[in-house]
């Protein structure tokens, strides 16, 4: 067998493959996976419709596999002549399309024609809003092929009357229509629980003397008793305590507290706090009587049960344990029956219809209908099979490029399937869009991507649509990017959503901003610091003042009005350790800066540029080589895989495909631009900038020329001589020399 030949390109920092011909697919099996870009995603947040994804979707479990897109592949295969038409992403299909030779093939080619004059069009070619129109009109027939019946499909109202009964009871099946029908198993389910149900109460009624102690009002009398079961219960458990021990009555009657917080409510006797007090006063011979001692809020509950329960059995005199149990036991056998109900979902209908639907040819009438839909479950395959040819035409190829390869992100031909489209902000489009669910837990990875990360929350007022998407900012500086900041997004229809930073991942953008970032970090702190000052300054100030105030007030309320404040003491020894402390501080700053001004004075002029850009590296360097170092590192597989994507490559986004996939606003070429403004920022002094800059060249050549220092010398050294030592010195060392 000849082995395939694969072209790769190189992308991302890995090799790709490239999918271009009928062979590339033929043989897509027996490329290693290895070198497969993705192994799996998700089917919902990808840019290719979920409708044509679900197909390819076998298992239905919301994520494509590799080996589901070879069966796609191998699929199309054997029902097109030329596989190669894939790599058109052509959107539409025709009969001609198809293989001549292949009985399914054949079978889609006189579908697609049927679907053609279904919705009137005059040629072959059926693109794929036209087959989703035409399979629409198919499903809403009353017969569709699914084997699930609507009301539509009976013929008599009784029919109609029955399915909607069925539905309500036994419930349904979705047709291929979107309406919920009856299908076989629906059926035979609700005949199957009518006639067992039929049967229960058959059972019941050849029983009736051993089960039914009140006759037909059993059911009556056992409502009745379930109603003050647990409070009877509870109050001759309360009364054999109080028998065991009479020091317990007064506390299980109800303590006088619960009492007393009644005392100033208006009652009711319906009220939870008196229904929750025992049913009547203790009893040591645990002798209940029925009447106006009972709780007034069981009252009616307890002459229900002495009417429907306690006389019909003969139950007289006061209630007893013993007969309270005879009285419990007598509805046992009813209670067990009742337990063992059989089709108690169908039993809301009655058994009166029950029995004419038992006794009907009803099932039969609907199996028969449900037999004519399934008659037609070959042209619905066809239909379905039609569907699937006709959108695999159009985007399978675009899922090979998106899932083999990632050539249509980095070969900027089309939009990726996961760029769910373009976001607006700061200044700046960012094209690596990707619909997210949960930022948070979306973050949790993603932030090993290395890249810098804006979740946004995008709305839409109008309609009150929401979605989350996460932006990476591949370009530019992030100075301004803080949650809160407002953008707008665009999606790949072209639909516009208002987008609010909700969360960002910080990692460096580009080196150049990482060189200012020292910079610019201590430029932030010393505003910082020097805004706190100015706050806490004033704050002091306005708390003083206030205090001063209060004190004055006090004051001139406490004291005569001759009396004067004394002032307060001047603290020599702490103003003294307080200016040595200053003096120290300045010294050290002092000595510091003057060493390094002689240090830097001490090199040579062409010396000194160097040192400054020394300083500069030493300062920026670390930043850089770490944001370096990250860059290299800026990987798109950890964002996908938070996603749900499985990416088997490092999908790398460098510096130069940042910029393309983050781009800064610019002016269009041949701008014309206005000289003026009429609200110019102040012009920078830069003649005093130029002469500072020429004034230091000047000092640093004559310092090197040894100018500066010999003047300095020579200042030195008429500091040091005493006034006029000089003069007298040089006339007598001329006369002796004479």
């Amino acid at each position: 067998m000849e082995t395939h030949v694969w072209k790769f390109f190189k992308a991302g920092g890995f090799e790709q493959v490239r999918i271009d011909t009928a062979s590339d697919l033929r043989s897509l099996k027996s490329l290693d996976q290895k070198l497969w870009v993705a192994l799996a995603c998700p089917i919902e947040g990808l840019e290719i419709e979920a409708s044509t994804l679900r197909l390819i979707d076998s298992d239905k479990d919301g994520r494509i596999r590799a080996g589901e897109l070879l069966k796609a592949v191998d699929w199309m295969d054997g029902i097109l002549g030329d596989l190669g038409l894939l790599t058109s992403r052509r959107d539409g299909l025709s009969p001609a399309d198809l293989k001549s030779n292949n009985d399914e093939a054949k079978k889609i080619a006189a579908t697609l024609r049927g679907l053609c004059a279904t919705v009137g069009l005059t040629g072959d070619l059926m693109k794929v809003d036209e087959v989703d129109k035409a399979s629409a009109l198919f499903s809403k027939q009353s017969f569709n092929g699914d084997g699930v019946i609507v009301q539509a499909s009976a013929d008599t109202d009784a029919l109609k009357i029955l399915i909607q009964e069925i539905l309500e009871t036994v419930g349904g099946t979705d047709d291929r229509s979107g309406e919920l029908g009856v299908s076989e198993e629906n059926v035979q389910k609700f005949f199957d629980e009518a006639a067992a149900h039929l049967e229960w109460v058959a059972e019941g009624a050849a029983r009736a003397a051993e089960i039914q102690p009140l006759g037909e009002h059993t059911g009556a009398g056992l409502a009745a008793l379930d109603a003050v079961k647990s409070k009877v219960d509870d109050w001759f458990a309360r009364s054999g305590l109080a028998a065991f021990d009479g020091r317990s009555r007064e506390v299980l009657s109800g303590s006088v507290d619960a009492f007393a917080a009644m005392s100033d409510s208006l009652l009711s006797s319906g009220d939870d706090v008196i229904a929750a007090l025992p049913l009547a006063p203790l009893e040591p011979s645990q002798a209940l009587e029925i009447g106006a001692s009972i709780n007034p809020a069981w009252q009616a509950r307890m002459s229900e049960l002495a009417t429907r329960v306690l006389q019909p059995l003969g139950v007289t005199g006061p209630l007893t344990p013993a007969s309270w149990r005879q009285v419990c036991a007598a509805f046992e056998p009813w209670r067990a029956y009742q337990a063992g109900m059989k089709g108690g979902s169908v039993s809301v209908l009655g058994t009166d219809r029950l029995k004419v639907l038992v006794a009907s040819d009803a099932r039969t009438e609907l199996l028969a209908l449900v037999a004519r839909d399934k008659a037609l479950a070959e042209q619905a395959d066809a239909v379905d099979s039609a569907v699937k040819a006709v959108r695999l035409t159009r985007d399978l190829h675009a899922l090979i490029d998106n899932f083999v390869s990632f050539r249509d992100f980095y070969g900027r031909r089309h939009k990726a399937a996961f760029q769910s489209g373009t976001l607006y902000l700061d200044g700046r489009t960012c094209e690596l869009c990707i619909h997210v669910t949960d930022p948070n837990a979306h973050a949790t990875m993603a932030m090993t991507s290395f890249s810098y990360l804006a979740y946004c929350e995008l709305t839409r007022p109008a309609t009150e649509q929401r979605r989350m998407i996460v932006a990476a900012v591949t370009n530019g500086d992030s100075d301004f990017l803080t949650v809160g900041r407002n953008g707008i997004f665009y999606d790949r229809d072209g639909k516009d959503w208002d987008a609010r930073v909700v969360k960002v991942v910080e990692n460096p953008i580009s080196i150049r901003q990482a060189f200012w970032s020292p910079y610019t970090k201590f430029a932030q702190l010393v505003s910082q610091q020097i805004e706190r000052f100015a706050v806490s300054r004033q704050s002091s100030l306005e708390a003083g003042a206030a205090a001063g105030v209060t004190a004055g007030a006090d004051q001139v309320a406490a004291a005569p009005a001759s009396a004067a404040a004394a002032p307060a003491a001047f603290d020599v020894a702490k103003f003294a350790g307080i200016f040595a402390a200053i003096g120290l501080a300045l010294g050290f700053v002092a000595s510091a800066v003057a060493a390094l001004v002689s240090g830097f004075l001490s090199l040579r002029v062409w010396q000194m540029p160097l040192a400054i850009a020394g300083i500069i590296l030493l300062i920026s360097t670390p930043s850089m080589l770490l944001a370096w170092l990250k860059l290299r590192q800026r990987n798109l597989a950890p964002v996908l895989d938070a996603s749900g994507w499985a990416i088997n490559a490092r999908a790398r986004l460098n510096v130069s495909f940042g910029a393309a996939l983050t781009q800064l606003g610019k002016l269009p070429k041949g701008s014309d631009i206005s000289a003026g403004d009429p609200f110019p920022d102040a012009k920078p002094p830069y003649w005093l900038y130029a002469t500072l800059v020429v004034l230091v060249c000047v000092g640093a050549l004559l310092w090197d020329m040894g100018v500066i220092s010999t003047w300095l010398d020579m200042a030195a050294q008429s500091l040091e001589q005493p006034p006029g030592e000089g003069s007298g010195a040089e006339p007598a060392a001329g006369s002796a020399a004479g």
